[in-house]
């Protein structure tokens, strides 16, 4: 919020975990602007925090189905599914999950994050004072590829419940229908490769943006 007084403009950060909090700043020109560098670096952290939080909840998911496995293979359930039934069903539900926390992540928050980080580097190139650390950290992720970083957390994820799906059909149906059991494998690594396909395509796309991001600030910021 932002109320005005007689000599100076107060901000209360909407983020009281933030290290990035302004209390007051004065009327100057240089003062209101490092106000809202602050406050984009407020908005920075709490989109930082929304990535972590949707890793560990896609963290959870994985570890709800392997509860959920676990759950059928040590009771009858009483349903009309054999464990192998349920066992596919339970792991594509958690790759599916999994993967609308990628891509919420990749199109929405990291979306929201970068532009965040263009108006922050913006305001460095402009202002002499402000110290580079945007300029640089935008120039060393365009290097060192964060955004497959972040996309192999979930593909690993997702990994492990295609083995484990894959796993559970091979022991389940091969010593009854070998040549079935593996055109059925054959078919569930291949929907996996189109997944995959699709989220390194989508993966490249961004780091590009984020590569074309780091070449348009490579020059010397100039001095207010």
């Amino acid at each position: 919020m932002i109320s005005k007084d007689t000599s100076e403009i107060s901000i209360e950060n909407e983020f009281a975990d933030t290290d990035f909090i302004v209390h007051k700043i004065d009327i100057h020109p240089d003062s209101i602007i490092f106000g809202l560098y602050s406050k984009l670096n407020a908005y920075e952290h709490h989109f930082q925090y929304l990535q972590g939080k949707y890793r560990t909840i896609a963290v959870t998911w994985l570890l709800g189905a392997f509860m959920g496995l676990g759950y059928f293979f040590s009771i009858d359930p009483n349903i009309p599914l054999s464990n192998w039934g349920a066992s596919v069903v339970i792991a594509f539900a958690g790759i599916v999950g999994i993967t609308a926390f990628w891509q919420l992540e990749l199109f929405v928050y990291q979306t929201a994050l970068q532009s965040i980080l263009i108006e922050e580097v913006s305001l460095e190139k402009k202002y002499s004072f402000f110290p580079k650390t945007r300029t640089n950290m935008m120039l060393m992720k365009e290097r060192q590829k964060t955004r497959y970083y972040q996309s192999s957390f979930y593909v690993t994820c997702n990994g492990i419940l295609m083995l484990l799906i894959c796993a559970f059909t091979f022991f389940e149906l091969y010593p009854k229908n070998p040549s079935i059991t593996l055109l059925i494998i054959s078919l569930m690594i291949a929907n996996f490769s189109a997944l995959l396909y699709y989220m390194i395509r989508v993966t490249e796309k961004i780091n590009k943006q984020w590569k074309k991001m780091g070449n348009q600030y490579k020059v010397s910021p100039k001095k207010s």
